[in-house]
């Protein structure tokens, strides 16, 4: 995965992470309202969460990409 920008984010850019995490199955669900905040599960058994700006998704985003790098690390 691609770093993620340092600068604030637009929709257009959580809609396109949104859509990476969604593609690669790296969380569960995820459902956007019309005003653009998401609704994502990342497992199963997780609770759902509302993420109400781009910054959000964004920084979900990053979560995800810090674990998949520990997971990797932990592989070598």
């Amino acid at each position: 995965m691609p770093n993620l920008p340092d600068h604030p984010a637009t929709r257009a850019e959580a809609d396109a992470w949104m859509d990476v995490l969604q593609r690669f199955r790296l969380v569960h669900a995820a459902v956007q309202d019309s005003c653009g905040q998401w609704l994502v599960q990342v497992s199963p058994q997780a609770r759902v969460h509302l993420l109400c700006d781009p910054q959000k998704v964004l920084g979900l985003a990053r979560a995800v990409q810090q674990v998949l790098a520990e997971l990797e690390a932990d592989t070598r």
